[in-house]
């Protein structure tokens, strides 16, 4: 009797774990072309936060998309192919997935510096200390996006702020 049970429980764990592999991944999309991420399987249940174009000379076509589903953050590299209809139509180049970011805590791409200078290719996980703060310091972690090989490469916080591009306008 043992061994049948066994053999069954087996055959169930197999069939469970080939059901989930089927399950799409966010990497599965690398190389694919859509408007919004949200039309691809495993995007469909997240929100669009927001997405910037990298201020690179020469390279305007590159733009970095954050997606959010409950506690886990996917970050986009993309890069505009075509205009179909004045919209632009990305190619998805690569995605971080980032989980578990706290209530204190924000990220932040587009105006974080390194020794003081903007470095559009770096974004960054930081406490919020203070939310008037003009510059956030208490970096956690950063990353810099390598264009020529489009990938995410994990960066030293040392040197690393943000600018607070809420400062002044009284969202706070």
């Amino acid at each position: 009797m043992k061994p049948i049970i066994f053999l069954e429980v087996l055959t169930i764990t197999l069939f469970i774990a080939n059901c989930n592999s089927n399950l799409p991944k966010p990497n599965d999309y690398i190389g694919k072309e859509y408007k919004t991420l949200k039309e691809f399987e495993f995007f469909k249940d997240f929100e669009e936060k927001f997405g910037i174009v990298l201020d690179l000379p020469e390279q305007k076509e590159y733009s970095l998309a954050m997606y959010q589903k409950e506690n886990l953050i996917i970050v986009a590299l993309e890069k505009t192919v075509r205009h179909v209809e004045g919209r632009p139509i990305f190619q998805l180049l690569n995605i971080i997935e980032i989980e578990g970011i706290e209530s204190n805590q924000a990220i932040n791409f587009g105006s974080c510096r390194m020794n003081g200078e903007i470095d559009p290719t770096i974004f960054a996980i930081y406490n919020i200390d203070d939310p008037n703060a003009y510059i956030f310091k208490n970096m956690q972690r950063a990353w810099r996006v390598n264009i020529d090989s489009s990938q995410f490469e994990q960066i030293d916080i040392q040197g690393i702020d943000c600018i607070n591009e809420e400062y002044g306008y009284g969202i706070n």
